[in-house]
């Protein structure tokens, strides 16, 4: 594929002016590697071009040469090559061969993917050729759907590579839909593996565009990353007038007060208000209020964006519906201390606090040796909510979960 132009100060690089006569074709070339991508050295070698015999060589013992003048060059993609992509001249033996390294340039057209020809033509005309395939650039997201301020890692491949030795040096441009991300170099495969942090300034939900740019060249690789909306969670999905529920939400904006948390048409969000998490999550005890029964919403607003989910209020003492599904296995209760193993053995652990809406019954454990004979809450075990007062904010799994815990009191669903 012929190139139309070269960008300005592109070392050695020229294009093709047009055909200066008719050539003599050679023994086809071999290439090692036949795929490659821009910037990467590729050997060339083969037999069929001029031999010594013939008089006016001026390489060694009479031998011709691929001299990088006239009409006697190296050309990749429509570009006639020169130092330091190849180092002229290029001397070919009594028999007509010879092996030389060349780089690939980056182009235009060495930055699409796809087939392009490397011709090589002796002092004499001769001339060979061969297809040497451009690798395709590729970027994936690890995760491609995560919150605001989340760390992502960012993969790609067949970037020019970023070899030592090669002719030049190709920085690539990182871009989250506008927002810098800043600067990577790919590796002598032309691969490179970063992180980023999504930016706050993403929209709550949005798909946003991930770009990696190769500097000074109109060639870049994308890839799709989503901000996911934020929903509200009502543990259990219903209750009575009067009783406790758990109103959590996940994917708020991160640090943000919880400005509204509605059952139905009222209010239930206590003083002080809670704030989201670092990951934009927050869980929160609140009483349903004296409303009639029936199906209405839990609505939890935080940093300008809104959650709206199903909560039902049934008659005060009425039982959930039955369900068809088998009775499940008891779990078994674990000891306070062993459940919260990580917060003790960091000594961060203050106290923890539980209520049993059953019974209205406030329940504790105190990690202190003075208070062993009368903690009140002597097992742990999934559906329990605690609250957890912590010394400093800390990142533990507790029951095979990662917890993001801050410092003062946590709401916690075991």
């Amino acid at each position: 594929m012929a190139l139309a132009f070269l960008e300005s100060g592109s070392l050695g690089l020229k294009p093709v002016a047009g055909s200066p006569g008719p050539r003599i074709l050679a023994a086809t070339l071999s290439l090692v590697p036949s795929t490659a991508i821009p910037n990467q050295s590729i050997v060339v070698n083969r037999s069929g071009f001029t031999l010594s015999s013939i008089p006016g060589g001026a390489g060694p013992s009479g031998g011709h040469q691929i001299t990088g003048t006239d009409a006697s060059f190296v050309v990749v993609a429509g570009i006639q090559l020169g130092p330091p992509h190849v180092i002229y001249p290029i001397n070919l033996d009594s028999g007509g061969s010879l092996t030389a390294t060349v780089w690939v340039p980056v182009t235009l057209a060495t930055l699409s993917a796809g087939p392009e020809t490397v011709t090589l033509t002796d002092d004499r005309g001769a001339t060979a050729s061969a297809t040497l395939t451009i690798s395709a650039r590729t970027l994936t997201l690890d995760p491609s759907t995560s919150t605001r301020g989340s760390t992502v890692t960012a993969t790609g491949t067949g970037f020019p590579t970023g070899d030592p030795n090669s002719p030049g040096s190709f920085p690539l441009s990182m871009d989250y839909a506008g927002t810098a991300l800043g600067l990577v170099t790919a590796d002598s495969t032309g691969a490179f593996t970063t992180t980023f942090t999504v930016p706050v300034t993403a929209s709550i939900p949005s798909t946003n565009t991930v770009t990696a740019l190769v500097l000074d060249k109109p060639a870049s690789t994308t890839a799709a990353h989503t901000v996911p909306g934020p929903s509200a969670e009502a543990i259990p999905a219903l209750g009575s007038v009067g009783g406790f529920i758990t109103a959590a939400g996940t994917n708020f904006p991160a640090f943000s007060t919880v400005s509204s948390l509605a059952i139905g048409p009222v209010q239930v969000l206590p003083l002080p208000a809670p704030n989201t998490d670092p990951s934009g999550g927050f869980a929160v005890a609140v009483q349903v209020p004296n409303i009639p029964a029936g199906n209405t919403t839990l609505l939890a607003k935080a940093g300008g964006i809104t959650a709206i989910v199903l909560f039902t209020v049934v008659e005060s003492g009425q039982a959930a519906a039955p369900t068809r599904t088998p009775t499940p296995t008891p779990v078994p209760s674990i000891p306070p201390a062993v459940a919260l193993e990580p917060l003790l053995t960091s000594d961060n652990l203050l106290q923890v606090w539980t209520f049993d809406n059953a019974t209205k019954v406030w329940s504790f454990f105190d990690p202190r040796p003075a208070f062993a004979d009368v903690n009140t809450i002597t097992g742990v075990q999934p559906g329990l909510v605690f609250w957890i007062n912590l010394v400093f904010d800390q990142t533990v799994i507790l029951n095979g979960r990662l917890r993001n815990l801050n410092s003062g009191w946590n709401l916690v669903s075991w």
